[in-house]
């Protein structure tokens, strides 16, 4: 792997996203002009999609900094989070097994070098289905944003350097899709293919692998390439 040669882009395709699952539905033919409009889930409501979205994102960043030693990133809106070395990194939330974390072309091009990416992907409690779901389908005294909150734990981590994920963008026929409401280039990295990338290290960077196990005893599987895993109660004296 030389990633000097990872530095565009060839494949575009497009397709259409389910905003209440985040999945890709399907390709759009693009050989006629014509104006198209995002797909929308007639259950929900678009205030409630992205108030969702807002909670599962912010939710996850928190327990990001409570396993990891970082801080929230208050300067730059592409990277998420930063560490004491100075060093960026942006997390990417997705719900296992059946969805994908969206890696933007944009977000990409403007991560440091020596930047990562942090691959979170949770799930839902007793076979529930997607996070707006739980969310307008809550029949408990509790508030619909703490049932969410109740229902979702985190199983895998992934810590992946940004050149890993350039790599990954640029040479795996995976397609380009576009989101339409912004039209914003993406491709998708599933739990599958993070692990895959994770176990085939082109570069043979050095390997971590550790479990985390939080308040409710839930374990959580971490993995790093090029970066040693260190909890943040390991640094508090």
């Amino acid at each position: 792997m030389n990633i000097e040669k990872y530095s565009t882009d060839s494949i575009v395709t497009w397709a259409s996203v389910d905003p209440s699952s985040w999945e890709i539905l399907n390709e759009l033919n693009l050989s006629k002009e014509e104006k198209k409009v995002p797909y929308i889930s007639p259950s929900y409501s678009w205030a409630d999609i992205q108030k969702v979205r807002a909670i599962v994102w912010n939710w996850w960043e928190e327990k990001v900094k409570k396993i990891l030693w970082c801080k929230k990133n208050l300067n730059k809106s592409w990277h998420d989070v930063f560490f004491p070395d100075g060093i960026s990194w942006e997390i990417k939330t997705r719900l296992s097994w059946t969805s994908w974390g969206v890696i933007k072309r944009e977000q990409l091009d403007r991560m440091e070098q020596d930047g990562f990416y942090i691959m979170l992907y949770y799930m839902l409690t007793n076979g529930l289905e997607n996070p707006t779901n739980v969310y307008v389908n809550n029949q408990t005294k509790l508030s619909s944003q703490e049932y969410l909150k109740r229902n979702m734990f985190l199983k895998s981590m992934f810590i992946l350097p940004v050149p890993y994920v350039k790599w990954f963008y640029n040479d795996e026929r995976y397609k380009e899709s576009t989101i339409k409401s912004s039209w914003i280039k993406f491709k998708t990295l599933s739990h599958s293919r993070a692990l895959k990338l994770h176990d085939e290290n082109p570069e043979n960077l050095d390997v971590y692998s550790r479990e985390f196990s939080d308040r409710v005893g839930n374990i959580i599987d971490v993995r790093s390439l090029g970066k040693p895993i260190v909890f943040r109660n390991e640094l508090i004296s």
